[in-house]
């Protein structure tokens, strides 16, 4: 845990009062921005709407959830709390464990025209893997892979040479990019060096549902994935993916296998951007009760626009998120 001042999210209504946002244990927001609701609402029925992080595995963990949010509305009783679960099995046991929760995977929010297929970009590396140089990764899963491109944020020096001299092949990006000093890659540099690969890699066993997992699908490329779960395995097209036990040469039989097939331009793409549109257009039916429990008659319908004007990706201050609340009647 980070323990800094740092939030997923932010409000997507006023009247009525509606909040997206995400549980981040690393971050320490554990029900999201709901505690940054300012005192004079503290009567108000509202609606937070919680994403999550890194995915509920566990009845232990369902529940350490229903304790964060039950010791929330002790102090807010008139906020609820409705859980986007990344899976039907996570939504499950948040339901067991006596919490409001529809499966509506956090990947749906991402910004597609942030990931569009850019023209003109050469294909120099059968893979790319885009993950933090940590162990929960597992890095070592690539190493059958023989042309292998690695993209991470910042790590420390030891991390990097343990993954130097686990993987002395791949490309380490961020440092080739900065002539042996880190560069942070954004925008369309990212874009394109994802894309000068043939097919993305997702290796670790247990997180969320991993946001590199649907930028690959959306810069074009098919995906290599182990069994895992956090809910990204849910949001691939059989057809442009593989599934694979969690041993090194069946990852890179898995990848070698994708590239001999030479999908058609463009057709990774538009699977995925079919897959979100359908999940969008079917929010507003699995919000509507919810809205309906707490708000009444003056409920009203979101739409997936209303939701998706929130960034979730992003972190940010208190102090940028709380302005959101001034306009809101009292």
């Amino acid at each position: 845990m980070t323990g800094a001042d740092q939030y997923f999210g932010g409000v997507v209504s006023l009247d009525p009062l509606v909040t997206l946002s995400k549980r981040s244990l690393f971050h320490g927001c554990t029900v999201g921005i709901a505690p940054l609701l300012p005192e004079a609402m503290r009567a108000r029925p509202a609606l937070h709407l919680l994403a999550l992080a890194w995915g509920i595995a566990t009845v232990q963990e369902a529940e350490a959830l229903a304790d964060e949010i039950s010791a929330y509305r002790q102090a807010w009783p008139a906020g609820r709390f409705l859980v986007l679960a990344n899976t039907m099995d996570e939504m499950g046991l948040c339901q067991r464990a006596g919490l409001p929760a529809i499966h509506f995977s956090s990947l749906n929010f991402v910004d597609e025209s942030q990931f569009d297929r850019a023209g003109g970009v050469e294909k120099t590396v059968d893979a790319v893997y885009v993950a933090g140089l940590e162990g929960y990764k597992r890095h070592e899963l690539a190493r059958a892979i023989p042309s292998l491109r690695l993209l991470y944020w910042r790590p420390t020096a030891a991390a990097l040479a343990r993954m130097r001299a686990l993987l002395p092949a791949a490309e380490f990006y961020n440092h080739e990019l900065g002539d042996g000093a880190f560069s942070l890659l954004q925008g369309a540099e990212y874009a394109r060096a994802v894309q000068g690969a043939r097919v993305g890699l997702c290796l670790s066993k247990r997180e969320g549902p991993m946001r590199a997992s649907i930028e690959y699908q959306l810069l074009d490329l098919p995906v290599v994935t182990v069994e895992a779960d956090g809910g990204r395995v849910e949001m691939m097209d059989p057809a442009h993916s593989r599934v694979v036990p969690p041993d090194p040469d069946a990852v890179a039989g898995a990848v070698r296998d994708l590239v001999d097939r030479g999908f058609p331009t463009g057709a990774v793409r538009a699977s995925v951007l079919d897959r979100l549109a359908s999940n969008r257009a079917g929010v507003v039916d699995l919000l509507r009760p919810h809205l309906r429990e707490v708000f009444g008659d003056a409920c009203g319908d979101l739409t997936f626009d209303d939701l998706g004007k929130v960034d979730l990706w992003r972190t940010r201050s208190s102090a940028a998120v709380l302005p959101e609340f001034d306009a809101a009647p009292v």
